[in-house]
């Protein structure tokens, strides 16, 4: 671009570059997952949050979506021991539970994902304990696993 200098000069002006030229460089990723489990989150054949689960939830989760500046997806996957009975729909109501608790903490519903996975993942298989320590055992399998897909900070 030329500007005028009166008397038929003109000095050159150069455009400086934009500042915020667009990187090739792939955006770095905030992609975790978070399990929270046992007797602590979920007791035998129930899908109601414990009192200890509602912070649990917000130190283990709520802590970790602060690193992402877009966050694109939760799935929150439920799941059973192996004795429960209706293990599917008893894996859902987990995962809807946490669901709940996390919209309560301002998460857009939209953003969230929940899934039954019944009792096909165990988390610890115990053959030898039987009856009330079978169900002690089998306790980290009654767990939510939620998983973050985003872009970090």
């Amino acid at each position: 671009m030329l500007a005028s200098l009166g008397c038929g000069l003109a000095l050159a002006q150069t455009v400086a570059p934009s500042a915020a030229a667009p990187s090739d460089a792939p955006a770095r990723r905030c992609d975790t997952t978070v399990t929270l489990g046992g007797d602590a989150l979920f007791g035998a054949n129930k899908s109601v949050l414990s009192d200890g689960a509602r912070s649990k939830i917000e130190q283990d989760f709520m802590n970790r979506i602060e690193g992402c500046v877009t966050l694109e997806s939760v799935t929150i996957n439920g799941h059973a021991d192996r004795l429960e009975s209706g293990a599917q729909a008893l894996s859902l109501r987990r995962a809807e539970a946490v669901k709940e608790q996390l919209a309560r903490r301002g998460l857009a519903r939209a953003k969230v994902q929940a899934m039954g996975m019944a009792a096909a993942a165990p988390a610890k298989f115990c053959s030898e304990e039987k009856g009330a320590a079978l169900v002690e055992c089998l306790a980290p399998n009654r767990r939510v696993s939620i998983d973050i897909q985003g872009v970090a900070k």
